[in-house]
């Protein structure tokens, strides 16, 4: 009978022993659920802030991206309309601006009104100015000597015109095989040739040989002609014309 009773404690005990330990090893598992789920939960809670502030990045670029094409819509247009304009500038440019022998007159037309000029008496002469010319029958030729530094003489002046027009010049000294300036003018250089009329107007035209000058005198026209000549001498042919 002992026996028998210390058997019975002794099972009692380890039946104890054993739910003890299941409620623990229950307890624990209990607790690690919860913790999985609370660490789901928080977890879960956490993506769907990171999704929201996701969405809302987009949200904010897609919105960048409508502003950033608007803008280059808007630019587009601005380019068009500014590429039109130019396009009509250029054709205006083009159809309103001289070009070649007009442009030439325009800034002669320009510098005639600048220097006081009537503007009628300048669009009565264009008015009058025919393609045909009334001219003389045959040009004067006539030589005369250029002035230098070291050479001055008698035939340094010629006359046109009975005498309305008359030229003379001046110009650099030649010199000889030795470097020595002669009286005579070297012709490979500019020279000054000056045009004076019985009024006692002057004008002056420079450059190397041959040149060409034109002028008005009352009711005549004088175009003038200057080539290199004999030694020392210069050429010149003149034509009058009747003005305008």
């Amino acid at each position: 009978m002992v026996l028998t009773r210390f058997g019975d404690r002794d099972r009692g005990r380890r039946r104890r022993r054993v739910w003890g330990t299941s409620a623990r090893l229950l307890l624990l598992l209990v607790g690690a659920i919860a913790i999985g789920l609370y660490a789901y939960d928080a977890g879960h809670g956490i993506a769907w802030r990171d999704v929201d502030r996701l969405d809302n990045s987009v949200a904010e670029l897609q919105a960048r991206i409508d502003a950033l094409q608007e803008e280059r819509d808007a630019m587009a247009a601005r380019l068009g309309s500014a590429e039109s304009a130019l396009e009509a500038s250029e054709g205006r440019y083009e159809r309103d601006v001289p070009k070649g022998p007009i442009k030439d007159l325009a800034a002669r037309l320009a510098a005639r009104l600048a220097d006081g000029v009537d503007p009628e008496r300048l669009g009565f002469v264009l008015q009058h100015v025919s393609q045909e010319k009334s001219c003389d029958d045959a040009p004067q030729t006539k030589r005369f000597i250029i002035q230098t530094a070291i050479g001055t003489s008698a035939g340094t002046s010629v006359g046109f015109g009975g005498g309305a027009i008359t030229v003379t010049g001046v110009g650099e000294s030649a010199a000889d095989s030795f470097g020595n300036p002669l009286a005579q003018f070297d012709p490979g250089l500019p020279v000054t040739l000056l045009f004076t009329t019985l009024s006692g107007a002057e004008t002056r035209v420079s450059g190397p040989l041959p040149l060409h000058h034109a002028l008005v005198d009352g009711a005549s026209e004088y175009r003038f002609a200057a080539l290199p000549g004999s030694p020392g001498f210069v050429s010149v042919t003149a034509e009058r014309c009747d003005f305008p």
